[in-house]
């Protein structure tokens, strides 16, 4: 009998994002977690109501950042709940769900999905932190939106994609969006890096050079 095989998942993304306490990486700790996994054509692989969405426990007496604090109170008020899982628990629920939508991992790094999002490194540190799990099914590339954003800005000295206009968010999300807008929400984010790479892959053509370098 001869075995199958491995199968190439480096055409599908693994869109990721996380809220945490502080934006210095190296004290913070995660509070939402949201994976949402599409093909190459930016098409979810499940249903929307598969879509990954938790909450993490906040440990009693953390402290986060004085900004944190006072723009997330909403948020922390559910990691310090019941409704919030401990970061173990998240890592093995994370594990489960990519087991169950993708299948067996590959044994190649180079056939596995790439992490995908809006400033993914911060995102990429705290997985590596945190979620093992996420971080052994990932490609070792990785995909930024917030490249094209750069490149778009310094191109046509301003930015047509605002992640907050949620009406264009929706219209250029290829897909069920089944999200409202809410500032500094983990699903919502990712639903809106989705709809902006969209965007950029739609409108393609961008005058070049940048004003006042031709």
């Amino acid at each position: 009998m001869t075995t199958p095989e491995p199968r190439d998942l480096s055409n599908h993304y693994l869109w990721f994002d996380t809220e945490y306490t502080s934006l210095e990486l190296d004290e913070a700790k995660l509070l939402q977690v949201a994976l949402v996994i599409t093909d190459a054509n930016l098409q979810r692989i499940a249903p929307a109501a598969q879509d990954l969405r938790l909450l993490v426990r906040l440990p009693e007496g953390e402290r986060c950042s004085p900004w944190v604090e006072e723009h997330l109170k909403g948020l922390l008020t559910q990691c310090r709940s019941e409704a919030a899982l401990p970061v173990a628990d998240v890592n093995t629920a994370l594990a489960q769900h990519l087991e169950a939508l993708l299948g067996p991992n590959p044994p190649s790094v180079k056939l596995r999905p790439p992490l995908a999002g809006n400033s993914i490194q911060a995102d990429w540190f705290l997985a590596r932190k945190f979620l093992p799990a996420i971080m052994a099914r990932a490609h070792y590339r990785v995909l930024d939106v917030s490249s094209w954003k750069v490149f778009w800005k310094n191109a046509l000295g301003d930015f047509p994609f605002d992640k907050d206009n949620e009406p264009l968010v929706r219209q250029y999300f290829p897909g069920e969006f089944n999200s409202s807008a809410a500032t500094h929400d983990a699903h919502f984010d990712v639903l809106a890096s989705i709809a902006e790479l969209n965007f950029y892959r739609t409108h393609q053509q961008i005058n070049w050079p940048p004003k006042g370098q031709g």
